[in-house]
């Protein structure tokens, strides 16, 4: 459960940041922004991001040892736009 994940997270880092999104589809994009939204707090954010990370055949197309670096591209935005990382 993604809830329980985020509280997880935040037993070790009461700070964290959470970035959630789907990968493919646009399934479930209202869910995750309403899942970020409820549990966002003043010291610890969550965002979803929109549109999916990757859409189409592109995730099959993406060489399992390259997926991270991929991820990173596609999240950096928001990671840049909220100050998180530089």
């Amino acid at each position: 459960d993604l809830k329980e994940m985020i509280q997880f997270a935040r037993t070790k880092n009461p700070n964290v940041s959470v970035i959630l999104g789907t990968l493919q589809t646009s399934f479930g994009v209202n869910e995750v922004k309403a899942l970020a939204t409820e549990m966002s707090t003043a010291t610890s954010k969550v965002f979803a991001s929109e549109p999916p990370a990757f859409s189409g055949g592109d995730v099959h197309s993406i060489p399992p040892d390259n997926i991270a670096s991929v991820m990173y591209a596609k999240l950096k935005p928001i990671l840049v736009e909220n100050n998180i990382c530089n």
